[in-house]
């Protein structure tokens, strides 16, 4: 399980998309909680709060919390177990997909050459 979770944070600070949908959320959840504070010292915080949050979700649900990134590293991360350097041969197809799962491929392939170091 700690494994997992692991990995997934480490495709979720990959993707570019996921990263920014959580600080975002978090930026929107410490405004938030600062608001009275803020109300004191600057009338422009009030409506950023909720558009952030917003946006903020719905970037996460976009991209689906960063499913599609995750799947892909594992799945490629067992490719490169498997057939090692012979992965690697497919390149020029993996750029023609999706920003997740490229995130997803790049991830796995700086891994495994970390690994064969």
């Amino acid at each position: 399980m700690l494994e997992q979770m692991k990995d997934y944070t480490k495709c979720a600070v990959r993707n570019r998309f996921v990263l920014g949908g959580y600080v975002g959320l978090a930026a929107s959840i410490i405004i938030g909680t600062q608001v009275p504070y803020l109300l004191q010292k600057s009338v422009m915080f009030a409506p950023l709060d909720p558009l952030l949050f917003v946006g903020s979700v719905d970037t996460l649900l976009f991209t689906g919390f960063g499913a599609g990134t995750y799947s892909a590293y594992k799945r490629f991360s067992k490719m490169f177990e498997e057939h090692g350097e012979r992965t690697l041969a497919h390149r020029s197809l993996i750029k023609r997909l999706p920003y997740c799962l490229e995130v997803g491929f790049e991830s796995a392939r700086e891994e495994f050459e970390l690994m064969k170091l």
